[in-house]
């Protein structure tokens, strides 16, 4: 199933300034909801499972694309036997709720 998985900056940390304020993030399609999975540490061992938090129901289908730099726009990245150049510069989510049609959103990536 597609999916997006990410490592996010700028979260706000109160008190202890030890923390990091980097958190892993993901979104993905399950039981047709719009789940976002965020995980307590950025190096986590496989067991540990992320909070989950329903953002949308009714979504029959998850598009993520990915556009990089001398390739255009891509399905998976990074690509298979391709040498990693760097960060895509955005990302695209089409989301197909049961009812209202297609939304698309493309997010400009910082890299």
């Amino acid at each position: 199933d597609p999916s997006l998985e990410f490592t996010r900056g700028g979260l706000f940390v109160l008190g202890d300034s030890r923390r990091s304020d980097l958190q892993r993030t993901g979104y993905r399609l399950q039981d047709n909801k719009l789940v976002r999975l965020v995980w307590p540490a950025l190096d986590q061992p496989t067991q540990i499972e992320p909070q989950l938090a329903v953002l949308l129901e009714n979504v029959s289908e998850l598009q993520v694309r990915f556009y990089v730099a001398g390739a255009g726009w891509v399905n998976q990245w990074p690509q298979p036997n391709a040498p990693l150049i760097g960060l895509p510069a955005a990302v695209e989510l089409t989301l197909t709720i049961e009812g209202r049609g297609q939304v698309q959103r493309i997010l400009r990536v910082n890299g």
